[in-house]
């Protein structure tokens, strides 16, 4: 995606102990910090269905099925914990954050995978939490760069970094 100089950190521990799979951290092109939040999700063969849960959906793994959240509330959850980190510590302003979902190894979504997770009832969190397959990656690219293809990524992490040691 030719993301210029930005940072990324897999697997990262959120103040909750729950693991954002993927912050990527650069500048946009006026110069502000941006944090993105990515959810990773490897559901090529996993079957699917909706669930009566409100925010999740019904997942196959190993024979069983499983309520897991939806990818983009799940996204969408990780980047308002940030968020709430960063307030905590005054520096609300001093990052944007965005949020997105990837099924990166889904090329073709089969007709109950997308009735599942383009459900209207996740419209309006995909609204501000994209959901991406492997077949819109350029989509996903385009807007990664726009947000945080312009350099930055390093001193960015280290500001962060600053910001996680004074919660230490």
């Amino acid at each position: 995606a030719n993301l210029k100089n930005a940072y990324v950190v897999m697997e990262y521990c959120l103040p909750s102990n729950r693991r954002a799979d993927f912050l990527i951290i650069g500048k946009d092109k006026l110069g502000r910090k941006n944090i993105a939040v990515v959810e990773d999700k490897q559901w090529e063969r996993a079957n699917m269905e909706p669930s009566p849960h409100e925010d999740n959906i019904r997942i196959q793994r190993s024979g069983m099925m499983f309520d897991e959240m939806h990818p983009s509330i799940q996204a969408e959850s990780y980047g308002i914990e940030l968020f709430d980190f960063l307030e905590d510590h005054g520096a609300q302003d001093e990052f944007l954050l965005s949020s997105f979902a990837y099924l990166h190894n889904i090329h073709k979504l089969t007709p109950n995978k997308r009735e599942v997770l383009f459900d209207p009832k996740f419209d309006e969190v995909r609204e501000t939490t994209p959901l991406y397959t492997a077949k819109y990656k350029k989509a996903l690219m385009w807007k990664l760069k726009h947000v945080i293809g312009h350099g930055g990524g390093s001193e960015a992490w280290k500001e962060l970094c600053e910001l996680q040691n004074e919660r230490n």
